[in-house]
């Protein structure tokens, strides 16, 4: 019988020397002036004998990701090296700077909150506070996905993004079934979603604005929430919540004592992103 293979513990597997030393060399190019330097002189800044030092300038070679210079005999580095970096992004100094504010906003509201950043076409739930209020009822809501049509923070999210971010998150959003490629291929529908939570500052999420929640599995029709926009200079980066179990609070009572204070810590985050 065929067995699936577990998945393996750092440190499990040994190293390739080869490929390390691949990234010696990139490094050493990297610091060189003009990203360029000779076989020789990355031999000796790199200690790698100068025999493995050609083989390994060769073999980026041939992967696009150098191109040699036939009039000085040196390598220099190509654009494709600079594509390894396009997919990294760096969520974490944005979390480390929101954190201190989202738990000072739980511990005034007493509701948990939750930052979600984009994912493809939805969100992804990056830091929550679930776990510093006892009016927690979702606490494992970390990493989870989080639709852009149907909660708040998504909802905040398309409506405040710019113009051609939000026609590229529609077009993938159509390609969908069910209620979000609905939605989605509706124009009169979104331009109304659009330019009331524009107008409004926050955006609600669909159990407030009476659509059911019961096919999600992140939330219910018992919980509602509010959300803001959180932008890094005028750009859409991320939302931010406030979610609260709607037999203890009223939509009104929320829009009432909740919009202003997550207004008003979204204007302060976004003073120091």
């Amino acid at each position: 019988m065929e067995t699936v293979p577990q998945a393996c513990a750092p440190g499990q597997y040994k190293q390739v020397q080869g490929l390390l030393r691949g990234f010696d060399l990139l490094e050493s190019l990297n610091e060189c002036e003009g990203g360029k330097a000779s076989p020789i002189t990355l031999s000796e800044k790199t200690g790698i004998h100068r025999t493995t030092v050609k083989r390994l300038l060769e073999t980026m070679r041939g992967a696009g990701y150098l191109r040699f210079l036939e009039e000085s005999n040196e390598y220099c580095l190509t654009r494709r090296v600079h594509s390894l970096s396009e997919g990294y992004q760096d969520d974490s100094s944005i979390v480390d700077t929101i954190r201190p504010m989202m738990q000072a906003l739980t511990r005034k509201l007493m509701w948990p909150s939750d930052l979600m950043m984009l994912d493809g076409d939805e969100l992804v739930v990056r830091y929550t506070t679930h776990s510093l209020t006892q009016w927690s009822f979702n606490p494992k809501v970390l990493g989870v996905k989080v639709p852009l049509l149907r909660s708040a923070g998504g909802r905040a999210y398309i409506a405040f993004c710019s113009p051609t971010e939000r026609r590229l998150l529609l077009k993938m959003l159509r390609e969908r079934d069910g209620i979000d490629g609905l939605h989605s291929r509706d124009d009169t529908y979104m331009q109304n979603l659009i330019e009331r939570y524009r107008s409004l500052g926050y955006a609600l999420s669909a159990s407030e604005e009476g659509e059911s929640l019961k096919s999600l599995a992140f939330a219910t029709n018992r919980c509602g929430a509010i959300a803001v926009p959180i932008r890094q200079k005028g750009v859409c980066v991320a939302s931010l919540n406030v979610v609260y179990l709607r037999r203890a609070v009223s939509t009104r009572e929320a829009v009432e004592r909740y919009a202003p204070e997550l207004m008003k810590v979204g204007e302060q985050i976004e003073k120091r992103l």
